[in-house]
């Protein structure tokens, strides 16, 4: 996965109905591929048709959260690849802190700057494609 967002294929998911638009226009506008979901569950079967390349989760949402989906995604030898980011209004360091030793490989807070969004995007997934070379090294 490179930075050139015309190559990202991004399941965003988030019960916030404009949030979900929010993420999804900007990201659509910067050419990405985007496939928005409603919540966790629809979120998970999304993935039976549709492979991205990097899933972005709200935190706090009913039914599947996003610490639950998170969970269940890194359980599939088919998503282990794909870099999963929390987008969240959560934003504590604490709540930094927890997310990323949860597992996640990268973490935003909302409201976000539409600038920061991209850089903070592009290095996330830089440091989830580090460590990942680094697994096949050993």
């Amino acid at each position: 996965m490179t930075t050139d967002f015309s190559e990202w294929r991004v399941l965003a998911v988030d019960d916030e109905p404009d949030n979900l638009k929010l993420i999804t226009d900007v990201l659509e506008f910067n050419n990405a591929t985007v496939c928005p979901a409603q919540n966790g569950e629809q979120g998970l079967s999304l993935l039976d048709d549709f492979r991205p390349t990097l899933i972005l989760l709200d935190l706090a949402m009913p039914g599947i959260d996003g610490w639950e989906m998170h969970r269940r995604l890194r359980q599939r030898p088919d998503i282990n690849h794909v870099p999963i980011i929390a987008l969240t209004a959560l934003a504590m360091e604490s709540d930094a802190d927890r997310v990323m030793a949860a597992g996640f490989d990268g973490y935003i807070t909302k409201p976000f700057h539409f600038k920061e969004l991209f850089s903070q995007l592009a290095a996330a997934v830089s440091s989830f494609h580090e460590k990942q070379s680094g697994k096949d090294l050993s």
